[in-house]
């Protein structure tokens, strides 16, 4: 479910400028000029002069009437979401188009970049990531918006169509679709069907909308959602996920251009050092979705990359000193007495 759209490398935006060397004033050396008796040297300097002042007007206005005008960037996107509507906030955006909505309204108890969930884990919402810049991983913003609806199939497919109609109407550019798509819902490890799903763009807003069948879970409903962030919070989450992003692919050095990075939570671990976990999207690992481990001693700048881990890894796994004192009392499972336990 998370399509990936690419920013435009340092906003403002640019217009497209088309080639403008196929418009050409030419001025026809070929063509004799009208041959004057007894005129003196002077006297045709100036004639050349004076046509050549009458090509550059004809040049100049060609190029003012008939090449593309280049426009101020201000609010200008190179991805074509210059014309959406341009709402205050995505808090401001949600609230607006959940207006259209009917049904019973689904209780959201945490929302953070990831999305937002209700008090059972299941996720109520998501929303997109996205490529900041020039940079060659996507990422998920620092905080989100959203709302969420359940009811009849019939109820969630009218409540889709209304969020539909409400991104159509604002001009919001539409970055993916798609129907009838198994996936994860991001909060919750139970495959579910989406039935529809859509991202969509403007210069200051991403937004993921979509319809599940959520019947299999405690929901045992349908469920429609609208989920925005703002790219400022993009933005400001890829300063701090940079220093991750390098960690990851040190010893990569073709890069991981589909990597997909959450924002990170971290604990202390022992003898000054400190440890962080984040989500990560790899379509090159077998477990395509999973939480990145990283540790660092305080004073060093650098993080180290330790692995990826879906669910809790075995404790044999920290098998070194560092290991040990970066991740201690970090969860684990221990293989010799099938039952949870921790890094000691």
């Amino acid at each position: 479910m998370n399509d990936v759209t690419k920013a435009p490398e340092n906003e403002p935006e640019k217009t497209e400028v088309t080639d403008d060397n196929d418009l050409r004033v030419q001025s026809h050396p070929d063509t004799p000029l009208p041959v004057q008796k007894k005129k003196s040297k002077k006297k045709l300097l100036l004639l050349i002069i004076l046509i050549l002042v009458v090509i550059g007007i004809v040049a100049s206005a060609i190029v003012y009437f008939v090449l593309p005008k280049s426009t101020s960037n201000v609010g200008k996107d190179d991805t074509g979401v210059a014309s959406a509507t341009k709402f205050e906030s995505a808090k401001v955006l949600v609230s607006d188009a959940s207006t259209r909505l009917s049904g019973q309204v689904i209780e959201v108890t945490e929302s953070t970049g990831f999305g937002g969930k209700t008090a059972d884990g299941f996720g109520a919402y998501s929303v997109p990531p996205y490529k900041v810049a020039d940079r060659k991983y996507a990422n998920l913003p620092g905080s989100s918006s959203g709302s969420s609806y359940k009811g009849s199939s019939v109820d969630a497919s009218k409540n889709y169509k209304a969020l539909t109609d409400f991104f159509k109407k604002n001009k919001f550019k539409t970055v993916s679709s798609g129907t009838n798509t198994s996936g994860i819902n991001q909060w919750f490890t139970q495959e579910l069907q989406y039935i529809t799903y859509a991202t969509y763009e403007s210069s200051n807003i991403l937004c993921t909308v979509w319809h599940v069948d959520a019947t299999p879970t405690a929901i045992k409903n349908h469920v429609t959602s609208v989920g925005c962030a703002d790219k400022s919070s993009y933005e400001a989450a890829a300063k701090e996920l940079d220093q991750f992003y390098a960690a990851y692919t040190k010893n990569d050095n073709s890069g991981a251009e589909h990597v997909v990075l959450g924002m990170p939570t971290g604990s202390d671990g022992a003898d000054n050092y400190y440890n962080v976990t984040l989500y990560q999207e790899d379509p090159d690992q077998l477990d395509h979705q999973f939480q990145g481990l990283y540790y660092r001693t305080k004073d060093q700048k650098e993080w180290t990359y330790f692995t990826g881990a879906y669910g809790l890894l075995s404790c044999s796994e920290y098998n070194t000193d560092v290991l040990k004192k970066a991740f201690k009392d970090f969860n684990c499972w221990n293989d010799a007495t099938k039952s949870y336990s921790s890094v000691m």
